[in-house]
C-alpha cells in the first residue's frame, strides 16, 4: 500500500497564502515537514499531489517523498471550496493507498487492519456543529439532495474524521468523488447560500460516511474513540510522545501557540537538519519580492504594562499608554486609596514581576543551545517504561517563574483552561482571592508562556522546588488530596499527576537530575 499526501497554496494578486490557517507560514511548513518524514519512514512508497508552488516548496525543503505529482496545478479550486482539491487526489489513485493530511503525524506502524481494510478513515463521529448547520443548510436551500444523505437510524449526523483515510477499495474513491460532483453541480445556485467551512467539512467527511454506509462498505478506523458533542478530539496529545502516542492529528489547533510549539520541537527532536531547513526556507520567502502571506496591519508592540495601562485607560479618566515602569508607579502612588488602587497595584506589581523574568533570559543564542540539549535529554527520559520513568529525580528548571496575586492577570492559555474572552476590567468588580501564574518560554515561537496554575499543579511546583523522585511527588501529591477527598479515584488521580509532570518536563518548566 502506498501512501499520499496532497497540499497546495492560494495565489492572490499580490501575495501567496503560506500560512494554510497556521499560526504563522513557518508553523505550516514545520507540520508539513514532520508529517511526511514521519510517513516516509512507515511507507516504501511516498507520493505527493500537489501544485507548482507545492512541488517546488517540497524540493527546497528536500521532503521524503518517492514522487510529487503537479495535478493540482490545473484542477485546483478556489479556496472556498478546498474540498474539491482533496477529493480530486483520491480520485486518480489506481492502487490502494492511505492519505494522511499535512497536520497528521504517524509514530508507529499502521496496524494490519487497516492495511488490508476496504476503506479506513482516523475516527467515527457524529452531531458536530459544522454537520448540523451545514445539514441545515442543504435540507433549506438545495434542490437536489439524495435520500441517502439523512440522519441514522439513531437520529444522528454521522460522518468520519479524513486526517487518515484511505482503504484497499480505490474505485469506491473514484464513484464517491463523481457524485460528489454531480451534487455540488446540480445544487450549484445554491451553493453560496450555505457557510462554506461547515460545507466543505460536511462534504468530506460526512457525505464519505453516508455514502460507505449505502454501498455497504465498512470504515476501519484508527482510533477506537467515538466523538460525539462537543467534539473534543484529544489527538494532540505531544507530551505522550516517544512511546505512547501511535497518531497525532492537529485539525482545529493550527492557531494555537502550545500545540504549534509542540510541534515544532516534535520536528526538531525528529530531525534538526529538516528543522534548519524550514527556517532557512521561511528567510528565503521573507526575502523574496513576493509577500509569503497576505500582509497584516501592523500592530503596535504591545507595552509591558498593558495590563495596568488598559484598566487605568477603561476608567476614561486617564489616557496612558507605553509608559515606564517608574512613571506608572509615581501615577498608582497618587491614585487615592481605594478598591481601584489595590487592584491597579496587583497588576502592576505582576506586570513588574514579569519583566523581572524576562530580563534573566539568557540570550537567544544561549537559550537556543540550552533548550536542543535539554529537548534531545527529556525525550529520552520521557521514553523510558513507566516505572523507570516514576524512579528518575526532577526538580523546577531555572527558565520559569512563578507569579502570586489576588485577581487573576494571566493572558489566554487554552491548555490552562484561560480563555480569551475574559474581561480583565472585571477584577475591578471581583473580591480578591489566591493566584498563582507559571511564566515558562516557548523558544520556536520566542515568547513567555502565562500558564494560570490549578492545586494540583501548585502541589507538583512545591514539591519540585527541591530535587524529588516523580514517585515520591506522585505520593505525597495523592495522601495531601485524599486527606480532604476520600473518595477520590486514586489510578485516575496517579495519572493525572504523571501526565502533569510529562507536560511540564515537555515545556522546560521540570529538568531531570
Amino acid at each position: 500500500m502506498k501512501s499520499i499526501q496532497s497540499t497546495w497554496f492560494n495565489e492572490f494578486s499580490e501575495h501567496i497564502d503560506y500560512h494554510c490557517g497556521w499560526l504563522s507560514p513557518g508553523f505550516n511548513l514545520f507540520s508539513w515537514s514532520l508529517s511526511s518524514l514521519q510517513l516516509s519512514k512507515l511507507f516504501n512508497k511516498t507520493e505527493l499531489v500537489t501544485d507548482d508552488i507545492g512541488a517546488e516548496l517540497a524540493s527546497r525543503l528536500q521532503l521524503p517523498y518517492s514522487s510529487i505529482k503537479t495535478n493540482l496545478e490545473a484542477v485546483k479550486h478556489e479556496s472556498y471550496l478546498w474540498v474539491s482539491n482533496k477529493l480530486y487526489t483520491y480520485s486518480i489513485q489506481n492502487e490502494p493507498f492511505i492519505h494522511l493530511d499535512t497536520d497528521a503525524y504517524l509514530f508507529n506502524q499502521v496496524d494490519r487492519r487497516l492495511l488490508t481494510a476496504s476503506l479506513t478513515a482516523q475516527n467515527f463521529e457524529y452531531d458536530h456543529d459544522n454537520y448540523i448547520q451545514a445539514y441545515q443548510d442543504i435540507l433549506t436551500h438545495f434542490k437536489y439532495v439524495p435520500d441517502w444523505i439523512c440522519k441514522d437510524a439513531y437520529g444522528r449526523l454521522t460522518a468520519i474524521n479524513a486526517g487518515f483515510i484511505g482503504g484497499n477499495d480505490a474505485s469506491f474513491f473514484q464513484e464517491f468523488t463523481t457524485v460528489v460532483a454531480d451534487f455540488l453541480e446540480r445544487n450549484q445556485a445554491e451553493l453560496g447560500k450555505c457557510q462554506y467551512d461547515y460545507l466543505n467539512v460536511f462534504v468530506e467527511q460526512l457525505l464519505f460516511k453516508k455514502y460507505a454506509d449505502f454501498k455497504n462498505i465498512p470504515i476501519e478506523y484508527i482510533s477506537p474513540i467515538e466523538f460525539g458533542p462537543p467534539c473534543d478530539y484529544k489527538m494532540a496529545e505531544f507530551t505522550q510522545l516517544p512511546v505512547h502516542c501511535n497518531y497525532v492529528h492537529i485539525t482545529n489547533y493550527k492557531r494555537n501557540p502550545t500545540v504549534c510549539e509542540q510541534m515544532a520541537q516534535r520536528l526538531w527532536l525528529e530531525s534538526p537538519k529538516l528543522y534548519e531547513r524550514v527556517l532557512t526556507v521561511c528567510r528565503q520567502l521573507e526575502a523574496s519580492h513576493h509577500a509569503i502571506s497576505q500582509p497584516a496591519a501592523l500592530q503596535p508592540v504591545p507595552s509591558p504594562f498593558y495590563r495596568t495601562e488598559h484598566l487605568l485607560n477603561s476608567l476614561q479618566a486617564f489616557s496612558l499608554f507605553n509608559k515606564s515602569a517608574e512613571e506608572l508607579e509615581i501615577f498608582i502612588d497618587a491614585l487615592p486609596e481605594g478598591q481601584l488602587k489595590v487592584v491597579v497595584t496587583d497588576v502592576f506589581q505582576y506586570e513588574c514581576r514579569r519583566q523581572d523574568f524576562s530580563r534573566t533570559l539568557p540570550e537567544p543564542a544561549i537559550f537556543k543551545s540550552h533548550w536542543q540539549h535539554y529537548s534531545q535529554q527529556t525525550n529520552t527520559f520521557l521514553g523510558l517504561p513507566l516505572e523507570v520513568f516514576s524512579r528518575k529525580s526532577i526538580r523546577q528548571s531555572a527558565y520559569c517563574f512563578r507569579i502570586e496575586s489576588e485577581w487573576n492577570w494571566a493572558e489566554a492559555n487554552e491548555f490552562a483552561g484561560q480563555t480569551a474572552d475574559r474581561n480583565l476590567i472585571d477584577n475591578l468588580q471581583t473580591e480578591p482571592a489566591y493566584y498563582e501564574t507559571l511564566l515558562y518560554v516557548y523558544p520556536h515561537a520566542g515568547i513567555i508562556r502565562e500558564h494560570l496554575l490549578d492545586a494540583i499543579n501548585i502541589l507538583i511546583l512545591d514539591a519540585l522546588e527541591t530535587t524529588r523522585s516523580i514517585d515520591s511527588v506522585v505520593d505525597g501529591i495523592c495522601d495531601q488530596v485524599t486527606d480532604h477527598q476520600s473518595q477520590v479515584d486514586h489510578q485516575q488521580l496517579r495519572d493525572t499527576i504523571i501526565n502533569r509532570i510529562r507536560h511540564f518536563l515537555y515545556h522546560g518548566v521540570l529538568e531531570v537530575v
